[in-house]
């Protein structure tokens, strides 16, 4: 008899989209974890100057999936003002990460420079 209701709910558009409300209301779907499958292109840098030249090495191996990171040593002041300058790009100051004891965890990360040539870095896509 079970079977046989089980089976006539599931064939039945209409009575299978009740039997899964009333099943939520009373077993709601856990958490899922969020995963970025995203690549980090990653840059480290000591002078803010450097910043066009990076911009015009990303911009050469650029792709779909690819996101920019910076990690400033040093000039932990001009931080903000690269923030401003700069929207699309996600900043780190390995100063304070340092002296805080910090972890920057960067899932699929490429660190490269802005003198390495794009065809090496192409190759790991």
């Amino acid at each position: 008899m079970k079977n046989f209701v089980i089976r006539l709910v599931k064939n039945n558009p209409v009575l299978y989209r009740g039997a899964k409300k009333v099943y939520r209301t009373f077993q709601p779907a856990g958490p899922t974890v969020y995963r970025n499958h995203d690549l980090c292109i990653t840059y480290i840098i000591q002078n803010t100057e450097e910043m066009p030249q990076i911009l015009a090495h990303y911009n050469s191996l650029r792709r779909e999936n690819t996101r920019i990171v910076v990690l400033v040593a040093g000039n932990t002041l001009k931080m903000h003002g690269l923030f401003r300058r700069y929207p699309g790009v996600t900043f780190y100051s390995v100063d304070y990460c340092r002296r805080y004891r910090k972890q920057i965890n960067i899932k699929n990360m490429i660190l490269t420079d802005a003198g390495q040539a794009v065809s090496d870095i192409i190759e790991l896509f």
